[in-house]
């Protein structure tokens, strides 16, 4: 995974909503991005499809997604939005 160009895609003022918390774009490339990266490549997910909403100048974009593989020694099969 290229974590330079993943960065590039996000707005320099993104908020990033994760398990409850919120992140910079810093904070989240010096936090868990690595990690996010390595279980990305590791479990595929499928995606349902994307709903995005623009109000003003503020936009929402949610999916929903399953991951079934394993990451590690540990089997993964979870389902999220």
């Amino acid at each position: 995974g290229d974590s330079t160009r993943a960065l590039s895609l996000l707005a320099d003022d993104v908020v990033i909503l994760e398990s409850g918390g919120m992140e910079t774009k810093e904070q989240y490339r010096s936090g868990h991005l690595a990690g996010d990266m390595r279980f990305a490549q590791a479990v595929p997910a499928e995606r349902g499809s994307m709903q995005i909403r623009r109000v003003g100048d503020v936009a929402w974009a949610w999916s929903t997604s399953e991951r079934r593989g394993m990451m590690g020694e540990r089997e993964i099969n979870s389902r999220g939005a």
